[in-house]
């Protein structure tokens, strides 16, 4: 199940393109949010279609969807979601409506009141209206709008201001509110939502390792948790900007814990606590070999017998995430073309909302094979990355690619629109 939280529709981008060179300077003006990075298209996005197998190596994942088979064993009888089906949005209810309410509207129009009792990745949302609880399939919702509380909704309000300015200090004060939201919520649903929000700000400010620790609360409450999409999954190989000793100590004792396939603080199989904990763990000293393995082995994750379209769509991206981190090693030196173009397909099969990162290590085997014009393409991705350090990295090598390319003004306009950020919050 993916959830995509909400955004100013005017900031929206609905195509990225090669051509779409000036962009790159509003992005770095503008922090991303989740629904810019949902909008994300590739050229050949209309491939994503439904093929089946039972069995899929690490090398051909992207070419085919492993899960077919599995979902039509599904509880459902029905195939799996594709990566163009469309996300349900959660957003802060207008303060103007009744305290309380939560408001349910389905894609065939419905639209029920009532209150939102449990949002799972496993089976939907449990949402109790005239007395009745019922469970609502996620790719039945268009939108859920939630009643939070008013310091929610001001945490939020600050992290979309630090969204489209770039400040630190708009994005501190969100984590901040956040923090207090969640320690005063009475809903688990609020809490868990407050939750992923923090990671999210945490990313933002270059705190990876932090985020990392907060993220794993989500996986322990729920193994195929609806917040998948804010995962602070590691994509560059050195450490964040802002790396505090204790904080990677934590980060990693955590993951340690989340390694094994079923023996971890959850108690069950849980494989998006396991795909955390490989990919804070592949680099590591003591540890790499097992999450290397780990990660080969959720390349192929399949959600249990009779499990929803929920859990097997999130196995679906688990699987995909796991083989995207696997060219960590790849870039560090010059790859083949056919693997280049085999991550490319890998991009492609993935739902919009985890397209950025794994895009920023395609332009980095596009750079590394001299292929600067694909290069930029990937790199503009990349920028829309809720990591900020990764969204950075992004943006200077996309300048690169564009001098190389003789492109001159847009490489010498993105460095200064960068530099101007970084002066900004040098200030404050």
């Amino acid at each position: 199940m993916k959830i995509v939280h909400n955004a100013m529709k005017n900031r929206i981008l609905t195509v990225l393109a090669p051509s779409a060179v000036a962009l790159l300077v509003a992005l770095l003006v503008a922090r991303p949010c989740a629904a810019q990075r949902a909008q994300i298209k590739t050229s050949d996005d209309a491939k994503n279609s439904r093929t089946s197998r039972n069995a899929v190596a690490p090398d051909d994942i992207a070419a085919q969807n492993p899960f077919a088979a599995r979902a039509n064993r599904a509880s459902a009888g029905q195939a799996a979601e594709t990566s163009s089906s469309p996300s349900a949005r959660v957003v802060p209810r207008a303060a103007s409506e009744p305290l309380g309410v939560d408001l349910l509207v389905l894609r065939d129009g419905a639209r029920l009141e009532g209150t939102l009792k449990r949002l799972s990745g496993f089976d939907g949302a449990s949402f109790e209206a005239d007395k009745r609880v019922q469970v609502v399939p996620t790719s039945k919702i268009e939108r859920i709008e939630a009643s939070v509380s008013s310091t929610f909704c001001q945490a939020n309000d600050a992290l979309e201001t630090g969204r489209r300015t770039s400040l630190d200090s708009e994005y501190r004060r969100a984590y901040a509110l956040f923090k207090e939201a969640r320690s005063t919520a009475s809903r688990q649903f609020e809490k868990e939502w407050a939750t992923a929000k923090i990671v999210e700000t945490l990313l933002a400010l270059g705190r990876h390792d932090e985020a990392v620790v907060e993220f794993f609360i989500l996986c322990r409450i729920d193994p195929y948790t609806a917040f998948l999409p804010s995962i602070p999954l590691r994509w560059r190989n050195q450490r964040s900007s802002q790396t505090d000793s204790n904080a990677v100590r934590n980060a990693e004792e955590s993951a340690a814990q989340w390694l094994g396939a079923r023996e971890n603080p959850s108690g069950k199989p849980n494989p998006v606590g396991r795909l955390l904990a490989a990919s804070v763990l592949l680099r590591s000293a003591r540890h790499s070999a097992d999450a290397a393995a780990a990660l080969r082995e959720l390349c192929v994750c399949e959600a249990p017998d009779g499990a929803s379209e929920e859990a097997v769509e999130t196995c679906r991206v688990v699987s995909l995430l796991a083989n995207a981190q696997l060219w960590r090693d790849d870039v560090l030196k010059t790859p083949e073309r056919k693997n280049v173009d085999r991550w490319i397909r890998v991009v492609e099969l993935l739902p919009n909302a985890y397209k950025p990162e794994p895009a920023s290590l395609v332009g980095l085997g596009a750079k590394a094979l001299g292929s600067d014009e694909e290069a930029v393409r990937f790199f503009l991705i990349g920028t829309l990355s809720l990591d900020r350090d990764l969204s950075r990295e992004c943006a200077a090598n996309c300048a690169d690619a564009l001098e190389r390319l003789g492109k001159t003004k847009e490489a010498e306009e993105l460095r200064a629109s960068s530099s101007r950020i970084s002066a900004q919050n040098a200030q404050l």
